[in-house]
């Protein structure tokens, strides 16, 4: 039996911009190529009107109010604080090439600056994934090819139900914390972070 994974195979930022052109648009600011921000800079919030405008899940297993969600391209942005501040970092990368973009073209129409920004963003996921991450997982990688329409990018359900899985392992019980300053703040144990942003 093959099960239907509705997650894109490709490393395209979909935790940043989301998998669907609803969720995108949603996150969207439509001024000058950013996306949209909450307070402080931070990431939107859940109960700002566009999770529900585009009938978008937000993983809530605490049953949280939405006031206390995140809402990002990955509906599992809320599952612990780690995977929220990526995302947030990603974000304000997006927002400040935009904004570069829009200085060095201002010419350029919204759609045009947001698709580039994505674009960097999106090689620069790449690259870390590439080109840092998995040499350190599986060793030195063979040197790119070049792209092969004839190969099926799709993702194993052998591999995703077990392989994948792995990652999880990878992961340390305990959460380290730093202060605005970098120092040291009480660590978060993973059991209570869970869920819990």
């Amino acid at each position: 039996r093959e099960q239907i994974n509705s997650n894109t195979a490709f490393l395209d930022a979909e935790q940043i911009y989301g998998n669907s052109a609803a969720r995108a648009d949603a996150l969207r600011a439509f001024v000058g190529g950013r996306l949209k921000n909450g307070t402080d800079d931070g990431l939107i919030s859940a109960s700002d009107g566009a999770a529900a405008a585009c009938a978008c899940p937000v993983s809530n297993s605490r049953g949280l109010p939405p006031h206390e969600l995140a809402f990002t391209g990955n509906e599992r942005s809320n599952a612990v604080a780690p995977i929220g501040a990526l995302q947030l970092l990603f974000v304000r990368e997006h927002n400040r090439r935009a904004a570069l973009l829009e200085a060095a073209y201002p010419n350029w129409s919204d759609e045009q600056l947001y698709q580039k920004a994505r674009t960097l963003v999106i090689a620069l996921v790449q690259r870390i994934t590439l080109y840092e991450y998995l040499p350190l997982l599986v060793g030195p990688l063979p040197p790119y090819g070049g792209y092969d329409a004839n190969v099926n990018p799709s993702v194993d359900n052998l591999f995703a139900a077990a392989a994948f899985r792995f990652g999880h392992s990878t992961i340390s019980g305990v959460i380290e914390q730093r202060d605005a300053e970098g120092r040291p703040l009480p660590p978060l144990l993973l059991r209570t972070a869970l869920f819990a942003p």
